[in-house]
């Protein structure tokens, strides 16, 4: 019996010693995730790269794991674990184009570029961490808005007569992911292509024109009198169809990028936090929006003062928005998503 008692004795003394080394242990790790550098050398191949990668968010997941449980449990966990990996993977070298959603009910998706090439994981509920294929890197979800995408249409700014490329003319105004949206990837023009004259039409059918009709708009270029149809704006391979940029757009992009809660019929004047897409115009770069005035008969614009109304028979700018196609695929590279055709 003293034998028995004196074994019993040893097994819970151990038990204690075996918990208090796996907790230093899991506290190292910790430190170790927060401190790890890439090692230059172990990532010669891309797939070394993609598990030297995974590694990393194995350990964040874990320091994270550690953090929720001894300081923030009650806290939503996926929201805890979501913020927590961006705070962890921006303090990477190299890492960048960070993006990180919720995967289906519970676990996340986690996508970011090293080196300019695209990695995505998945990691459940209960940490455990997936490699996404390489080869299947779709746009929808990785993209970020204000990205850019290499789309297959040049043109020149009818008020600056600034010449845009197929690399630096198109930015993501959707991302694919917002609340109330099409679920599709959007693209608009950096600079104002064309120009259009508003008729005095029925209001109603402008707006419908400009959203569902876009591609049978004659446009008018410049001065001379050459006109264009917005169809010219669509690439077959890559586009669904293409639209006017509208009010909700406009607020949606404000709402997602800086977290606000405007209102998406808001018309207050627009902020300079808009410029990051040149939506504020500036001097006399005015441009249509593609959403009517319900208490009166005009059509919203903007201007260097704002957002404002017109009734009147004017021609001024064009902003085409473009609805990717879901399943496209690309490389962000040179900070710039090329899309594969």
């Amino acid at each position: 019996m003293k034998y028995l008692r004196s074994k019993n004795g040893i097994s819970i003394v151990a038990l204690i010693i075996t918990t208090i080394v796996l907790l230093v242990l899991a506290g190292m790790t910790a430190v170790m995730a927060k401190d790890l550098v890439i090692d230059k050398a172990v990532m010669a191949s891309e797939k070394a790269t993609e598990a030297n990668l995974k590694e990393i968010i194995d350990l964040i997941w874990l320091d994270t794991e550690i953090s929720y449980w001894s300081e923030a449990k009650g806290a939503n966990k996926m929201e805890y674990f979501k913020m927590n990996m961006e705070t962890e993977l921006q303090k990477i070298e190299d890492v960048t184009n960070i993006r990180i959603i919720k995967n289906g009910d519970s676990g996340l998706k986690v996508c970011f570029s090293y080196k300019n090439e695209m990695y995505q994981f998945t990691i459940s509920s209960e940490g455990d961490v997936s490699i996404v294929d390489s080869e299947s890197k779709l746009l929808k979800g990785n993209v970020k808005i204000g990205d850019y995408v290499e789309y297959p249409i040049e043109y020149k700014d009818v008020y600056s007569e600034k010449t845009y490329t197929t690399t630096n003319g198109w930015r993501v105004i959707d991302d694919g992911i917002m609340k109330g949206t099409s679920g599709q990837v959007k693209i608009i023009s950096i600079g104002i292509p064309e120009k259009w004259y508003y008729d005095g039409e029925q209001t109603k059918v402008v707006v419908e024109n400009l959203t569902n009709h876009f591609e049978e708009l004659i446009l008018q270029p410049g001065n001379d009198g050459t006109e264009i149809k917005g169809h010219a704006f669509k690439n077959e391979k890559l586009a669904d169809r293409i639209t006017t940029v509208s009010l909700t757009d406009l607020n949606q992009v404000y709402n997602n990028i800086y977290d606000q809660n405007r209102a998406l019929n808001d018309v207050t004047m627009l902020e300079d936090k808009y410029e990051l897409f040149d939506l504020k115009s500036s001097g006399v770069f005015f441009y249509w929006l593609a959403t009517r005035n319900t208490e009166s008969n005009g059509i919203y614009y903007i201007s260097d003062e704002g957002i404002d109304i017109y009734d009147v028979k004017i021609k001024i700018g064009i902003r085409p928005v473009i609805y990717l196609k879901n399943e496209l695929t690309g490389k962000f590279e040179n900070n710039v998503w090329k899309v594969d055709s």
